[in-house]
């Protein structure tokens, strides 16, 4: 076999899907009548993408590309009950001003543009009316509703600011009526949104929230009226209906201090209200069901954020949509039914139980603070976990996982089970290959220290914990030997890597190679060699003993994982879309693996030789790599090489 061409793979398994995966942020999702079908609009740079999705299973049914004129981050949209068309906004010539073009799904051009007068600093929020006969177009300077057919303006009503508070609107999903809310008055009109008349007028405390959500039919709405309080009115009596209390912040705040409201929407009878909060970016939201009138809690469940809610009319599904991922919820617990896969543009770390019957990923949404740790099952291909987690370190069979978030955690695969061990988040982190020791370094706020601290997994108390100053220390990957007595180390801004005693971090040998940081490092099972890989594709092979390197390799792609097969022989990494082999002897090219139709990401090997990928299409590929491996050359204890097997 030319270890120049690619050998493809072929998957035992495949886990996960891409089920409800967008290619970029969702601007406003809308379920059939049935429910059984789900329409969703995301924004991709310039262009925004409307697609239909199977609501029983997440399939894409089909997709289609609607081109805007310039790419801004404002963006909003909507989607008319029927699914055949679209509203979404654009700029205007003049670049100060929004519009907003109507569309129908497979058109290469707008039907209609509607251009409202003057300027504004946001585009609002679009809702169709539930005939599909207009558009409403909500923002702090009042409410419209355009006819879609003529692109005219039917009515509208101002509500300008007052004094320093801004007024604010909001608009029932799928509903009658519109609500528009002057907080220094304290007054809350409710109208109608054929003709924009006035329901009612009232006066009602709603205190200084910004944000209100109505009922469909118009007889209730919802204010965050203080920090730990969102309260119901009954519109018809004028009255308060309930007093809900929100999630006690038990973590680390957002940075003005508040608890995080995402979503929040009203069931379609007005008999209980869905509400998303989190206390800070790296920890789960909790969404939580409320009964109305009684408050009383139906079910609370964690996960990721959630910014938006929508039932479907009947009331039987409900859909949350977060980042790029749309999950339908279990109206009778909270748990997602559809959509349980690993929710990323990549996976950024794996790890693999000893018996491959479990696998623990790390993957990022978008962004950093949109990361989560996942449980999967081999077995079933399900999701048994999901947690707010940056990094993850793992002993040397996957049994212990410790998971970088607010707090440091130790997951046990296994088991399922999760137990808080240290103050998070942390700069770097390790588990001993032991399982018995978890290894955390934080920074001073000034990062001219570091801290290493040793705990232990079980019970999460501190063994040692020592501080050391000056850049030297610096500390922002680290990987422990097999033996447990020595660390491998890399710090951002240099593409040094310093073997280290973990007792007192003495600086054995810089070892030097490595044009940028190094971002995997990986030890051996015996030890004596480290492999190190950075994002301009060089792997680095060394010796531990002499601190020398006995291979370097280009492999010319960002190499995002290292992993070495079980007893050593070879070495796998990621680079670009292939999977390349490399004999620990010498560095040469074992073979170039092919990992099918998607991009290889993250990767991991069981004791009994499968191979794990993550791949860029968020599914986890199980292989059979045992045939390939034996090509390696296994080095022997002095550093030569036994000859291939021909």
């Amino acid at each position: 076999m030319s270890t120049n061409a690619l050998s493809p793979l072929k998957p035992l398994a495949r886990l996960g899907g891409t089920s409800f995966l967008h290619d970029g942020g969702l601007l406003n999702l809308s379920p059939s009548p049935d429910g059984r079908t789900l329409h969703t609009l995301c924004h991709d740079g310039p262009a925004v993408v409307f697609t239909s999705w199977s609501a029983d299973d997440g399939r894409k049914l089909s997709a289609s590309r609607l081109r805007r004129k310039e790419r801004f981050a404002q963006s909003a949209g909507a989607i008319a009950a029927s699914g055949a068309l679209v509203a979404c906004t654009d700029r205007r010539g003049d670049g100060r001003r929004f519009c907003v073009d109507l569309w129908a799904p497979g058109d290469a051009r707008p039907k209609r543009r509607i251009e409202p007068e003057g300027a504004a600093e946001s585009p609002g929020d679009l809702e169709f009316t539930p005939d599909g006969a207009g558009l409403l177009r909500s923002q702090a300077a009042g409410v419209e509703r355009w006819d879609v057919s003529t692109g005219e303006l039917v009515w509208s009503v101002a509500v300008p600011p007052l004094g320093a508070h801004w007024a604010a609107s909001a608009l029932a999903p799928g509903g009658a009526h519109v609500v528009a809310v002057r907080p220094t008055e304290q007054r809350v009109e409710l109208r109608r949104i054929d003709d924009g008349g006035v329901v009612r007028s009232l006066s009602l405390d709603v205190g200084p929230s910004r944000r209100f959500c109505l009922s469909r039919d118009g007889r209730r709405l919802a204010a965050r009226t203080d920090l730990s309080t969102v309260t119901v009115f009954d519109l018809e009596a004028g009255s308060v209906l309930a007093r809900l209390t929100l999630p006690a912040v038990t973590q680390v705040p957002t940075p003005d201090g508040l608890p995080e409201l995402g979503a929040w929407t009203f069931s379609p009878d007005g008999g209980a209200l869905l509400v998303a909060v989190r206390t800070h970016y790296r920890t789960p939201a909790v969404v939580t069901m409320y009964e109305l009138p009684s408050g009383v809690v139906r079910w609370q469940s964690t996960g990721p954020g959630a910014w938006g809610f929508r039932f479907c009319p009947t009331g039987a599904r409900v859909f949350a949509v977060g980042g790029r991922r749309v999950r339908r919820l279990d109206l009778d617990t909270g748990a997602p039914l559809v959509g349980e896969m690993l929710p990323a543009a990549e996976a950024l770390r794996l790890v693999v139980t000893a018996d491959g019957r479990r696998v623990v990923t790390i993957s990022d949404a978008q962004a950093h603070s949109d990361r989560h740790a996942h449980l999967w099952d081999v077995a079933s291909g399900r999701v048994l976990r999901e947690l707010a987690a940056s990094e993850l370190a793992a002993s040397a069979d996957g049994a212990v996982v410790a998971l970088d978030g607010l707090p440091v955690t130790v997951l046990d695969p296994h088991r399922s089970d999760v137990r808080a061990v240290a103050p998070g988040p942390v700069g770097a982190l390790a588990v001993s290959p032991d399982g018995a020791t978890v290894v955390t370094v934080t920074s001073s706020g000034d990062y001219r220290s570091r801290t290493l601290t040793q705990r232990a997994t079980d019970t999460g108390v501190q063994r040692s914990a020592a501080t050391y100053h000056g850049r030297t220390t610096a500390i922002d990957a680290i990987t422990l030997s097999p033996d447990g007595r020595s660390a491998a180390t890399a710090a951002l801004g240099a593409g040094v890597v310093h073997l280290r005693r973990l007792d007192d971090l003495t600086d054995r040998t810089p070892l030097t190679g490595h044009r940028r940081l190094p971002t995997c490092l990986c030890f051996a099972p015996d030890g004596l060699t480290l492999a190190s890989g950075d994002p301009k594709g060089r792997v680095i092979l060394w010796d531990v003993r002499a601190a020398t390197a006995r291979a370097t390799i280009e492999l010319g792609g960002p190499v995002r994982s290292l992993a070495f097969v079980p007893g050593g022989a070879a070495l796998a990494a990621t680079h670009g879309p292939a999977i390349t082999l490399l004999a620990v002897a010498d560095g040469a090219v074992v073979a170039r693996l092919d990992p099918g139709d998607s991009e290889a990401r993250a990767l991991a090997f069981a004791a009994d030789g499968r191979l794990f990928v993550a791949h860029a299409d968020t599914t986890l590929g199980v292989y059979e790599v045992a045939a390939v491996v034996t090509r390696a050359r296994a080095p022997r204890g002095d550093g030569s090489a036994r000859p291939r097997p021909r």
